[in-house]
């Protein structure tokens, strides 16, 4: 089922976009951002009302400083890989061991 939503969200096994990604100026990328950008960034899942996409440039919109108080909290480095959106933007991180962040107002 979940290669199935992957497929129709325009995922292939030998997809890398990497090149077509707008990336925010900072932090720099380390390589498991990279590696889940290269493959999934750019997709969305979901609806107008309810969606996941996974887009580093939008994610944290003009929140300079949630990534560094994700990091805080975490004690790891974060990157911005994507959001979920309902009715409020709320971004999705990825660490350096590839584990996936959610953030909800202050929580993780």
């Amino acid at each position: 089922m979940t290669r199935l939503k992957l497929y129709f969200a325009g995922w292939r096994p030998d997809r890398d976009v990497w090149g077509q990604l707008r990336l925010p100026a900072s932090p720099a990328v380390f390589p498991e951002a990279e590696r889940i950008l290269r493959r999934f960034g750019g997709l969305r899942f979901g609806n107008s009302c309810e969606q996941v996409r996974i887009e580093p440039f939008d994610a944290v919109g003009d929140e300079d400083d949630l990534r560094e108080r994700c990091e805080t909290k975490v004690g790891r480095r974060l990157y911005p890989i994507g959001y979920r959106e309902h009715q409020d933007r709320e971004p999705v991180f990825v660490d350096e061991a590839g584990i996936v962040y959610i953030n909800f107002g202050d929580d993780l």
